[in-house]
């Protein structure tokens, strides 16, 4: 996958599950927060009942609004009931995770969009 523009720098993108889009990170922040990860770990609810959920060991962190995953001892795999399993593979074995967003010309604001 290529790069997108933001903030002023390139961030790379890993890897997209629907509307979730994972971001290379080369760290994680100091102010992070661990997070327990559980097997079928929700990393993002869609609407109605699915989600994707993180299906293999990794280690969760939460900065503000941020989520970052990190690799352990396989790639991440994520699953949907619409979008099927998704390995994440990034070279620093890092990735973090936006919600892709849309423009509502009409109401002149972006906002998030759901699966």
């Amino acid at each position: 996958m290529g790069g997108v523009k933001g903030g002023g720098i390139m961030r790379k993108v890993i890897g997209q599950h629907g509307d979730v889009i994972l971001y290379q990170a080369d760290s994680i922040p100091k102010t992070a927060k661990k997070i327990v990860w559980k097997k079928g770990f929700i990393l993002e609810k869609g609407e109605g009942v699915h989600t994707h959920t993180i299906e293999t060991e990794c280690e969760i962190y939460l900065d503000g609004d941020k989520m970052y995953l990190k690799e352990t001892t396989s790639p991440i795999k994520i699953t949907h009931e619409e979008h099927g399993v998704k390995t994440i593979e990034s070279p620093t074995k890092i990735v973090y995770k936006e919600i892709e967003r849309e423009f509502d010309y009409e109401q002149m604001e972006s906002r998030q969009t759901r699966d």
